[in-house]
């Protein structure tokens, strides 16, 4: 058994953002965007997850998504300049920056 798989519920979206991690170096980016999207639910409150969530779809050319989570990261930290600059790469990166 794995490490990740014997923490099971006890490790929060920590271990989540691994297991989606690994899935996605894996190449199972359906599975990776699962995870993360169970992980990180509509309500979710940290900025710094939802940013990693969004950095993932931009990944996986799930622009509209990637950039609707990267403002919502900005509407939940206004006050720290990583969410605008994630918004600015990901909309540089799908050319529409």
């Amino acid at each position: 058994m794995s490490v990740i798989a014997s923490l099971g519920a006890a490790g929060g979206p920590v271990v989540e953002r691994l297991r989606a991690d690994l899935a996605e170096r894996a190449g199972r980016i359906e599975d990776a965007l699962a995870i993360a999207d169970k992980a990180t639910p509509p309500d979710y409150r940290d900025f710094e997850q939802v940013l990693w969530h969004a950095r993932l779809m931009a990944r996986h050319g799930m622009t509209d998504d990637a950039v609707a989570a990267a403002r919502r990261a900005i509407d939940l930290a206004p006050g720290r300049v990583e969410p605008r600059l994630a918004l600015l790469k990901i909309e540089i990166d799908s050319g529409r920056g």
